[in-house]
């Protein structure tokens, strides 16, 4: 049980990681980019 719980705190960990760092991007480039996770492919389009 311990070690699931610890694979679960590692991949939201991650999630938000990710999360973080492709906000950063986005903001560095402002341009239209898609970016594929391995959970669910995100697009993100500037306004």
């Amino acid at each position: 049980m311990y070690i699931l719980n610890k694979k679960s705190n590692i991949l939201v960990h991650l999630k938000s990681t990710i999360y973080f760092l492709t906000k950063m991007f986005y903001i560095l480039h402002q341009k239209k980019y898609c970016i594929y996770l391995l959970y669910q492919s995100v697009c993100y389009i500037p306004i």
